[in-house]
Order: structure tokens, then C-alpha cells, then sequence
């Protein structure tokens, strides 16, 4: 028998959670700026400045593979409660989370024409539905269909992947990306931009979409039993998450840096399978880590009025996450300042930095006029079919 959903977490549960939000928006920017910034990939080995190096290193050992985990963990458990708190309400959840999903695939739509060949929001929507179906599922089912989807990625893997040229997809060269993305139109680019995503969706498949899928599975099963709404009830195990995932996933992520940035990692048959699959558990290790931890430090309050900042951004999410794109597009693109492939990782990390301090602000100075974001308002407006008033009232 399924443990029963556990009740409504209290504000401040609430507010940890918005906190994770925004500590994954930063992670998920940290890691987008280098795609959103060069045609050059770490794996590339055209960096070869110190500060470029530890850049890059440090991006490859705490971000890469760690963040989306995290939000779709997020997605997972917030998932469960707005199950929950429609049970409560006895509302019919169904057709509501239909409407919520389907309107988070157009807004990702959107968001990959015209900013983002690497959206994730239309591939949330979809695997959001699937999670939909299982909503009843048992435990052990939802647990087993977990180890499942994690385990896809190495099956296609052991099968010999997806073949990209068979299917049409031989890709830009980083002298072509260089071109269309610094110099060329607007249209220009939106072709490409076609091009590219068409193949961001071909390795979503191929290597993250099972991994995004399991952490939504896992969030729902973390939200039935009430482990971070109700964290001093738990906190035994939570520590042994929080130090197993700190020793195994910044152990696995400096492994992973090293081996990427020394060229090891390239020559894939140097690495075994098993250390490939240490690698693999270690990114879900630290992400684990990250969740706990930023948990209980809200259990504090002077951590969590230390943390607040992070807080006012994950409660707009949506508009952060697609700011972010808008933001970056403008700086680098050719119809923009036309930045493309002129910095280096240490630039590129500084200017992650710089772009989520000015979102920290806006966030801020927004929620203290409004109620919500303004894709948040939007979003939530559609759901519902009914506006819900935006500013705040002041008395």
C-alpha cells in the first residue's frame, strides 16, 4: 500500500524550495553560458590559459550534469504537492495539470525558436504527462521505473548510440557556428537555431531525457514521504544522503574534469565502464547534495535570511529561466552585440555571475510590487482560465 501524500509543507518548507529553485537556476545558467557563448566545447581542448583551465574544470566538477537533476527532482515533488493540495481542495487535478503541461510545451516552443536550441521546458511538458499517468502508481513501481530510465542512456550507449549522419544530422563546424551565430541575421540564425535543435533533441533522447524522467520519478516518491516538507523528522537520514553525496559526487566531479580537460575522457576505451558508471552516479550524488544541503541550512533562519535572495529568484523560475536566454542571445548574437566565441570559460563563468546577480535584483525589486512573476502570472492565469491579480496591495 502507498504511503499516504504527506500534508501541505508549511511556508517556511516553502520557501527551502523556492530556495533550490534558484540555486538550480544559477547551476543551469553557469552551464548554458557556454553554449549560449562559443561554438567551443570543453572537450575541445582550446582553452589553455590557467584561469580558463580552472574555469572550465570547476564547471565540469560541480555544474555540468548536477543542475538539471536538481530542477528535475524539483519538478517531481512539486508535482506531489499540487497533487496533494488538490486532493485537499477536492478539486480534479487532471484536466488542470493537462492544461498546465500543455501550456508549458508551448511556452518552451517559443523559448527554442527564438532564443534557445537547447530548451527543456517543451521536453518537462511531455515527460510531465507521462509522470501524470503513474500518479497512483505504487512505490516500488514508481522506485523501479526510476533504476530503469537511469540505466536508458547506458543501453543506448552499449548498443552503439544514435547514428547522427545516418539520420541527416551532420552539424556545424565551429567555424560555421561562429559565422551565423556572431555575424548573421536574425533569420539567419533562427535557421540554424532549426538545425541545432532538431540535434539537442536527438541527444535528449539519446542521453537525458532518462535521466530527467527518473529524477521526477524519484521527486514524487521523495514528496510522498515527506522527507524534505518535513526535514527535522528525517534529518538522521538526510545527513547520510547529504555526506554520501558530497563524498561521491565531488570525488566523481573532479575525476570527470580531469579526465575531460587532460583529453583522457575523449579516448573513451581508457575509462571503464564501471568507473563510467561511478561518473554517471556521481553527478546524482552531488545533486542530492545540493538539495539536502540547501534544505537544512533553510531550517535556520539566519541561513535562510542569508539564502533569501536565492529564494525571490526561484519563485520566478519560469521568467529567470527564459530572461536568462534573452539575456545571453542579446550579448552574444550577431543581431546583439554580436559577442560570440570572444570570450574564454574564466569570461564566460564571470559573466554567469554577473547576468544572475542582476536577476537576484530584479527578482527582488519585482516581488516586493507584484505577487509573481510575470511568466508565472501568465502561466498560472491560463492554467486556470482566469486572471489573478498581479501587483501587490499595499495597506
Amino acid at each position: 500500500m502507498n504511503k499516504p501524500t504527506a500534508a501541505r509543507p508549511t511556508e517556511e518548507r516553502i520557501t527551502a524550495l523556492d530556495t533550490l529553485r534558484g540555486f538550480a537556476i544559477f547551476g543551469i545558467l553557469v552551464v548554458n553560458i557556454l553554449l549560449f557563448g562559443t561554438p567551443y566545447d570543453v572537450y575541445d581542448g582550446v582553452w589553455t590559459q590557467p584561469l580558463d583551465l580552472v574555469a572550465a574544470g570547476f564547471m565540469l566538477a560541480f555544474a555540468e550534469g548536477k543542475f538539471y537533476p536538481v530542477f528535475s527532482f524539483l519538478f517531481g515533488l512539486g508535482f506531489m504537492l499540487q497533487m496533494d493540495s488538490a486532493a485537499r481542495r477536492g478539486t480534479n487535478f487532471v484536466p488542470f495539470f493537462i492544461r498546465r503541461m500543455l501550456i508549458l510545451f508551448g511556452f518552451g516552443l517559443v523559448h527554442a525558436l527564438l532564443f534557445s536550441h537547447f530548451d527543456i521546458l517543451a521536453v518537462y511538458a511531455l515527460l510531465g504527462l507521462v509522470l501524470l499517468a503513474l500518479r497512483n502508481a505504487p512505490n516500488p513501481v514508481l522506485l523501479g521505473l526510476a533504476l530503469f530510465s537511469l540505466a536508458l542512456p547506458f543501453g543506448v550507449r552499449l548498443l552503439g548510440g544514435l547514428d547522427y549522419a545516418a539520420l541527416g544530422f551532420t552539424g556545424y563546424s565551429d567555424a560555421e557556428r561562429l559565422a551565423i551565430y556572431q555575424q548573421g541575421s536574425f533569420a539567419s540564425i533562427f535557421v540554424a537555431r532549426l538545425t541545432d535543435l532538431a540535434e539537442y533533441y536527438l541527444s535528449v533522447i539519446e542521453v537525458s531525457a532518462g535521466k530527467i524522467f527518473a529524477m521526477f520519478l524519484l521527486g514524487a516518491w521523495v514528496g510522498r514521504q515527506g522527507y524534505l516538507q518535513y526535514p527535522t523528522q528525517h534529518r538522521r537520514l538526510l545527513l547520510v544522503v547529504l555526506w554520501g553525496g558530497a563524498i561521491i559526487g565531488i570525488s566523481g566531479g573532479l575525476i570527470y574534469a580531469v579526465t575531460t580537460l587532460s583529453g583522457w575522457e575523449a579516448a573513451s576505451r581508457l575509462l571503464s565502464l564501471g568507473l563510467r558508471l561511478y561518473l554517471a552516479a556521481s553527478d546524482l550524488a552531488l545533486a542530492a547534495f545540493y538539495i539536502v544541503g540547501v534544505t537544512l541550512l533553510c531550517q535556520h533562519a539566519a541561513w535562510q535570511q542569508r539564502l533569501a535572495p536565492l529564494a525571490d529568484v526561484g519563485r520566478m523560475a519560469l521568467t529567470n529561466y527564459i530572461g536568462q536566454s534573452v539575456l545571453a542571445t542579446t550579448i552574444f548574437y550577431g543581431y546583439g552585440l554580436g559577442l560570440f566565441g570572444q570570450f574564454g570559460a574564466a569570461m564566460l563563468l564571470l559573466l554567469a555571475v554577473v547576468i544572475f546577480a542582476l536577476q537576484v535584483i530584479f527578482s527582488r525589486w519585482w516581488l516586493q510590487h507584484f505577487r509573481m512573476g510575470p511568466l508565472e502570472w501568465l502561466w498560472r492565469s491560463l492554467s486556470y482560465g482566469k486572471t489573478t491579480p498581479l501587483r501587490r496591495v499595499v495597506i
